[in-house]
């Protein structure tokens, strides 16, 4: 009652659109969520949310490709959305790209692992301030990983005010300008590491 009473007052509300097409779909009534469901993606095409519920809905009426579509969407946001990897594997189950979805999947047990050591490190820095550049640069690169670029950029830093040379930072902080499409900065982190012969391959930092 109160979502409809919402969507009454404000009919073009693409987050009271979403909300309310979601409770159709858990009601059965799929033609309507689907109505909702579609009029709010046009206005937050890039809404997790609404995606996920799209790509539910897909997956109940049978419509597995369309759903990957949708769900490929919201991985593109958050590449770590555990719900969406899963929908996203039984999308391509239902098409029979077995090989697909246990791809999609290894990369979600990867994220799982990512994220345990993720909470140990943080919990590490909570009981004691952390000092070892390692463990600042490992940080920041998780947080990287995980699209929350502002924390990941502080916890680099943090690392380079313990150790202003510490290789796989700045090798980091590079792929990261370089990535974003800020080439000058990219090469003001690349030139702080030839002079130290400390360049570093992307590969050999991931493997840190």
């Amino acid at each position: 009652p109160h979502l409809e009473h919402l969507n009454r007052q404000f009919p073009d509300r693409p987050d009271v659109l979403a909300r309310l097409g979601h409770c159709r779909f858990l009601q059965g009534r799929n033609e309507e969520a689907r109505r909702l469901l579609e009029a709010a993606v046009e206005k937050l095409p890039d809404d997790p949310y609404v995606l996920i519920q799209l790509g539910r809905l897909e997956i109940q009426q049978g419509q597995p490709s369309k759903a990957e579509h949708y769900l490929r969407r919201a991985l593109t946001i958050d590449p770590t959305d555990a719900e969406v990897q899963y929908l996203l594997a039984d999308s391509l189950r239902k098409q029979d790209r077995f090989e697909e979805a246990e791809a999609v999947l290894e990369q979600h047990r990867q994220n799982e692992a990512r994220l345990k050591r993720f909470t140990q490190l943080l919990r590490e820095a909570t009981e004691r301030p952390l000092t070892d550049p390692d463990a600042l640069c490992e940080i920041g690169r998780l947080f990287l990983d995980g699209k929350q670029e502002r924390l990941g950029l502080y916890w680099l830093q943090q690392a380079l005010e313990h150790d202003p040379a510490h290789p796989p930072t700045l090798q980091a902080l590079a792929d990261y300008y370089e990535k974003i499409g800020q080439a000058a900065k990219a090469a003001v982190y690349r030139g702080k590491l030839k002079p130290a012969g400390h360049a570093v391959s992307a590969a050999s930092v991931k493997r840190r």
